[in-house]
């Protein structure tokens, strides 16, 4: 039985196997690849059945399987299937970094791989000191799992804001977490122009 992936290390698969008659397990070895896995079972005319467990959502496999004796190996069959992506947990570690006076930089932590990921950045801006008082500003979608970081820009100077950001899979879609409230930097004074002197005649 051979089990590969292109989107998986072996070394991150484990096996759980069950009978349903008894096996002769003491006669049980596998062989690791990088991108392969092996497992060979002796076995007397008995049915057999196999459960790999831990394998990684969202990902492709191939699984190989044929029979074997001293002298010959028999025809392969082989079946390509495609775990289910879960619901994903919330990024964790997350944190804002103001750049300048219209760009803060968000970061955070990957969760636990749930399948082919998204990240929904909610961006809100205070109004004024009420923390109550906050105006939605925009929607944002950061592809990709290993996408950790996105540049929030067109932001006001001297302006508080809070991100909401949460994962996303086909599955469904996390709690988010908060940074924030952040105020970016003031800005530099545009020069003042027309400036003049008016002489007044004193009394």
């Amino acid at each position: 039985v051979r089990l590969s992936t292109s989107t998986l290390q072996a070394q991150d698969l484990e096996k759980h196997i069950q009978t349903e008659q008894n096996v002769n397990n003491d006669r049980m070895t596998s062989v690791c690849g990088s991108q392969l896995t092996e497992y060979l079972v002796w076995s007397q005319n008995r049915s057999l059945k196999y459960e790999f467990i831990n394998l990684v959502p969202g990902s492709q496999y191939t699984l190989q399987v044929s029979a074997r004796n001293m002298k010959f190996a028999g025809h392969v069959t082989e079946v390509t299937f495609a775990t289910l992506s879960a619901v994903p947990k919330s990024p964790t570690g997350a944190k804002a970094e103001v750049v300048n006076s219209s760009h803060i930089l968000l970061m955070w932590n990957s969760p636990e791989y749930p399948g082919p990921t998204n990240y929904i950045i909610q961006v809100f801006q205070f109004l004024s000191r009420q923390k109550s008082d906050l105006n939605f500003v925009k929607n944002l979608t950061v592809h990709g799992y290993s996408t950790t970081k996105h540049m929030i820009d067109d932001l006001h100077p001297y302006s508080s804001y809070l991100f909401n950001i949460s994962t996303l899979t086909s599955v469904g879609q996390s709690r988010s977490v908060t940074v924030g409230p952040v105020t970016t930097m003031e800005t530099v004074s545009d020069p003042v122009n027309n400036f003049k002197i008016t002489e007044t005649m004193s009394e």
